[in-house]
């Protein structure tokens, strides 16, 4: 008797194990999909599978996708779609088979750039006083492709104290109109920006003892749902006061 209760919990337990295995071996996506190196008339979408297997992605201007492009297999996923369209919402889902499974993702979406528009420069002065008027020269690069739309070059302003506490966070000093140009040209604008004095904090913290800023420049279009541009630069200037 009991042998034979030993034999039947050496089979229960042996079948836990290989069920539990078998789980384990299971083809899953461990992670993403994601998209990379967006541009606007190409994107690399990478996932992450726990066994190697296919890749495949389904794509298109709809959740019906109609569009296949496939990538070399393996654990790391990466592939490229090119011959997009700029400034369009593109829908896709990720496909890994191996020789027993397949698994896929959910259906997710991307915005293309509207443009290949990147911000080059931007000459701040060596350093910046509260409460004065200042043109800082920036430059734009427009890619390959026209752009028929003006676009906006913001400047942004996050604080700090010298404590290191934030005061305040990508807040706009300035902006200024950019019109098209011809593609594959350099374009400088003098945006005009204005330093604001912080009011008083909860923490009891003015601007007098603000020591750091970093400012953000960046190129938006006009309509927010836009994306005309991937690249932006930062830069820390001293503010007194």
């Amino acid at each position: 008797m009991k042998l034979r209760s030993w034999v039947l919990f050496a089979a229960l337990s042996a079948g836990l194990m290989g069920c539990a295995l078998a789980q384990e071996a299971m083809l899953k996506l461990s992670s993403g999909p994601y998209t990379k190196y967006l541009a606007k008339n190409s994107v690399t979408i990478v996932w992450h599978t726990t066994q190697k297997s296919s890749s495949i992605v389904a794509w298109g201007k709809s959740e019906s996708y109609g569009m296949k492009t496939n990538g070399e297999a393996g654990v790391t996923h990466k592939v490229k779609l090119s011959g997009l369209s700029g400034g369009t919402i593109y829908h896709y889902r990720v496909v890994s088979k191996s020789e027993l499974e397949e698994v896929s993702s959910e259906d997710q979406s991307f915005s293309t750039l509207f443009a290949d528009l990147s911000v080059r420069s931007a000459q701040f002065p060596s350093s910046l006083a509260v409460g004065l008027n200042y043109t800082v020269p920036v430059t734009t690069f427009l890619g390959s492709q026209p752009l028929d739309k003006p676009y906006t070059i913001s400047i942004y302003r996050t604080a700090y104290s010298k404590e290191g506490l934030l005061l305040m966070e990508n807040v706009k000093v300035g902006s200024a109109t950019v019109w098209p140009h011809n593609p594959n040209t350099y374009r400088t604008t003098n945006v005009p920006i204005t330093l604001s004095v912080l009011k008083k904090g909860r923490r009891g913290m003015q601007e007098a003892f603000s020591t750091r800023s970093v400012f953000t420049v960046k190129a938006e279009a006009a309509e927010p749902e836009e994306n005309i541009s991937n690249n932006q630069l930062t830069r820390e200037v001293p503010v007194t006061h």
